[in-house]
């Protein structure tokens, strides 16, 4: 009855052992319940049958067993059943795959502590303190929220090496967002201490948990340190090329999105991560011994890879598309590779984390149609990045053996694996540097000041850089009017157009629009896109409800430009696509000068401030003559960045003459 020689040792007992005097009375209480072990004929317990454990954590603290635990813990620290349950941490975390239980251990166990007196409360210390010593190091966490008084949706991102643990990233981005929220509510010496908390779970958990908590670490306080702590190589050492990706794509989705901004020396320090990444998967793969030479190339051939292959209404896929079929129509034969580096979530777990669509069936393709015109074809089959496809797009390419590889996107990862041994000549969906230093660039915006750093930092010299002017795909137009759409018949309509107006349309944007409609009353405001906050918006702003109206999605975005007089750009990175597609149509483009509108657009003039706004729109409705020039000059340069075929022979030219100062 009394021999446990044969007994396993888990985490779960070593803790129990340590911190009780007589922990084979307590082990004898608890084997039959905590770890399904039985018969044993337990003689403190002859009279309460065996019961099955649950994961109901009421059913759990009411067994007679448990209670029998309780008691014991009393006679020696006098804490209430909440906080006694602790003990229970491990055998949870290692037996039972239901997070909802560990979240309402952790909740229960607050709960108690704030009730306790001050005395008690030091005694409850102790007694985690002395559990903490021998947990293991994942279990650890969920024992210090007591010592921090926070709330539990705070307490509980404890949970997160669990989460991991049971491989449930949606257990993650839940505790995430509540933890979000709670912090919100807190008094300003609440959060300090939630700050405190974290930097605490920092020092115990796994890097990938880490990862999970610089991420609301960076979320609740804006500072990019926690940002840049991602990248650091104590952290990124440990980690898989799928988490480096998952790292990656997150903080680039953040920058893209304007929830973060790097200077140029943490621009470097993010560049520099993303060429480790890439050399690192380089060394993993079997890449041809040597740079094939340029007349050992098949000069007819090119290979585009791009980053994500969707439907047409996706621009980088009508880059893409469109690059192909005017490579074709001057003679090349192109091969198109859909890499599929743009990757789905399932690695790590971040707090404002996205997963990039897939279209699955593309991988039992081996040809893909655009325009009446067939491709060769290849897309990954499985969730990148992986050697196995990595590997196939490389010896793809090499035996297709093209002049060069053009890689559509600033960070394509098999594209720039394959300037090892071929050349690639890299063109950004937007006004940003690529990322990889080994490729030739295809800049499609004017340069800034800042490129040089970027170049002298890399290494990366001159010849290999060229500015070229960015496309785009000319989209059906239809018959429309105002009235079709119910527009005021006599208004100056500015436009503002987007697939993210809900993050792009801010508070001082509006404050802006505000201030137009009411010194310029001719004014009226026509959102197009996605604006899912619009009514809310409207409803808040008495004159702005008055003077706008969303259309939301429209297919027929190109059919709706000539009902609108200008083209207004909020500060954002993205929008250069309906930027041209409105000056396609006359419309001048009123914008700061910032973003891709501005650099990839090659505007000549921009606006500092709403006053500069509201002087130019003035003139434009007052002066018929300047208002028309506006407008032809916008149609001027919107020609120019609808001729892909005039881009395409601009890369090669340009490649042309790298070729005739490097011997391959």
């Amino acid at each position: 009855m009394n021999d446990f020689t044969g007994l396993e040792h888990t985490p779960g007992l070593k803790a129990i052992q340590i911190v009780f005097d007589d922990w084979k009375h307590v082990i004898s209480l608890l084997v039959n319940y905590i770890l399904f072990i039985c018969p044993y004929q337990l003689g403190v317990a002859e009279s309460v049958s065996y019961v099955r454990p649950s994961e109901n954590l009421d059913d759990i603290i009411e067994n007679n067993f448990f209670q029998a635990l309780v008691c014991h813990v009393n006679d020696k620290y006098s804490l209430p059943v909440g906080i006694s349950a602790l003990i229970l941490v491990p055998f949870f975390y290692y037996n039972i795959k239901n997070p909802v239980v560990l979240y309402d251990l952790l909740n229960y166990a607050m709960e108690s502590y704030l009730l306790l007196e001050s005395s008690l409360k030091k005694n409850a210390l102790e007694f985690t303190q002395k559990l903490f010593s021998y947990f293991p190091s994942p279990c650890q966490g969920c024992l210090m929220s007591l010592e921090y008084a926070l709330p539990g949706d705070i307490a509980a991102i404890s949970l997160i090496p669990f989460a991991y643990h049971i491989k449930n990233l949606s257990v993650i981005r839940e505790l995430l967002n509540r933890a979000v929220k709670a912090y919100a509510l807190l008094e300003p010496s609440s959060k300090n201490r939630a700050i405190e908390y974290i930097h605490k779970l920092l020092s115990c958990v796994s890097p990938q948990c880490q990862i999970s908590l610089l991420s609301l670490a960076y979320e609740i306080t804006r500072e990019k340190k926690y940002i840049l702590r991602m990248m650091e190589n104590e952290i990124i050492q440990q980690l898989d090329c799928q988490q480096k990706a998952s790292i990656f794509w997150n903080i680039k989705n953040l920058l893209f999105s304007d929830k973060l901004t790097f200077n140029i020396d943490e621009i470097i320090i993010f560049r520099r991560y993303y060429q480790s990444y890439v050399d690192g998967i380089a060394a993993q793969v079997h890449l041809p011994s040597s740079p094939k030479p340029i007349h050992f190339r098949n000069k007819n051939r090119i290979v585009l890879i791009t980053s994500q292959l969707l439907k047409i209404g996706h621009a980088p896929t009508r880059n893409a598309f469109d690059y192909s079929r005017n490579l074709k129509k001057i003679g090349k034969e192109v091969f198109i590779i859909n890499s599929a580096d743009y990757i789905k979530q399932t690695a790590l777990a971040f707090y404002d984390w996205f997963n990039a669509d897939f279209i699955k069936e593309y991988s039992n393709n081996n040809t893909i149609d655009f325009e009446n015109e067939r491709y060769p074809f290849y897309q990954s089959k499985l969730n990148m990045p992986n050697l196995q496809d990595i590997q196939k797009i490389i010896d793809l390419v090499n035996e297709f053996n093209p002049e060069l590889v053009i890689s559509v996107g600033d960070a394509t990862l098999t594209a720039d694996i394959c300037s090892y041994f071929t050349t690639v000549v890299a063109i950004p969906c937007g006004g940003v540097l690529p990322m990889y230093p080994k490729d030739c660039w295809a800049v499609p915006r004017k340069f800034l000041p800042s490129d040089r750093q970027i170049f002298q930092a890399f290494g990366i010299p001159e010849e290999r850089v060229f500015s070229i002017h960015y496309t785009f795909m000319k989209k059906e137009k239809k018959r429309l009017s105002r009235r079709d759409l119910k527009l005021p018949q006599d208004a100056f309509i500015l436009c503002v157009v987007g697939n993210r107006l809900d993050l792009e349309v801010t508070p001082d944007f509006i404050a802006q629009l505000e201030q137009i409609v009411q010194e310029i009353p001719e004014v009226y405001l026509l959102f197009i896109g996605g604006y899912q906050n619009y009514d809310r918006m409207a409803e808040q702003h008495r004159i702005l409800r008055q003077k706008s109206v969303c259309l939301g999605y429209r297919g027929d975005i190109q059919s709706i430009y000539p009902l609108c007089n200008a083209y207004l750009n909020p500060k954002r990175q993205g929008g250069a696509t309906s930027g041209a597609e409105a000056m396609l149509d006359g419309l001048p483009v009123i914008t700061q000068a910032y973003g891709d509108v501005y650099y990839q657009l090659w505007l000549k003039q921009s606006f500092d401030t709403t006053d500069d706004i509201i002087i130019f729109l003035k003139k434009c409705i007052h002066d018929p003559d300047f208002y028309l020039d506006q407008k032809k000059q916008a149609k001027c340069l919107g020609r120019k960045l609808f001729d892909t075929a005039g881009m395409m022979q601009e890369v090669l030219v340009n490649m042309e003459k790298y070729f005739c100062k490097h011997e391959f």
